[in-house]
C-alpha cells in the first residue's frame, strides 16, 4: 500500500473538461489509527476553460482539496460526513521557467454537505 493512502481517479461519465489518466487522489490522516481520513486531495487532467476569449484555467493538471469532519447531528442521527474548506487550484509556470518555477493559484472553492430530502419544497 501507499503512506499515505491513495488510488486512481476514474471519470465514469463524459466530461468536456475532465480527462483520465493520469488523475488521482491521497487521503491525509491525522493519526494513524483514524478510521476516517481528515484530508482529501485530488488532482485531476483538464482541457483548457476558456470564457468570452480569456483563458480562465490552463489546461493541465487541475487540484481539489479539502476537509473532511462530521456535520451537525439531524433528527436524532449521528451528524454526516461532509468536505469542507475545499479549494480548486491550478498550477502556472513562472514565465519563462518551463515548470521549474511555479505559482499554485485558488481559481474556486467548494463544499460537500449532507442533505436530507423530503419530496418536497423542505431541508436540503
Amino acid at each position: 500500500g501507499f503512506d499515505p493512502f491513495q488510488g486512481d481517479v476514474l471519470i465514469t461519465k463524459v466530461s468536456k473538461y475532465f480527462a483520465t489518466p493520469p488523475s488521482f487522489w491521497v487521503a491525509e490522516y491525522e493519526r494513524p489509527d483514524d478510521p476516517v481520513p481528515t484530508l482529501w486531495q485530488l488532482r485531476v487532467s483538464c482541457s483548457a476553460i476558456d470564457a468570452s476569449g480569456d483563458n480562465l484555467v490552463p489546461e493541465g493538471p487541475i487540484f481539489f482539496s479539502c476537509n473532511i469532519g462530521r456535520g451537525r447531528p439531524r433528527e436524532g442521527r449521528p451528524g454526516q460526513w461532509e468536505l469542507t474548506g475545499g479549494k480548486i487550484t491550478v498550477k502556472e509556470d513562472v514565465a519563462g521557467t518551463r515548470g521549474i518555477l511555479a505559482e499554485y493559484k485558488v481559481v474556486g472553492v467548494f463544499n460537500v454537505l449532507a442533505g436530507v430530502f423530503d419530496g418536497g419544497g423542505g431541508d436540503r
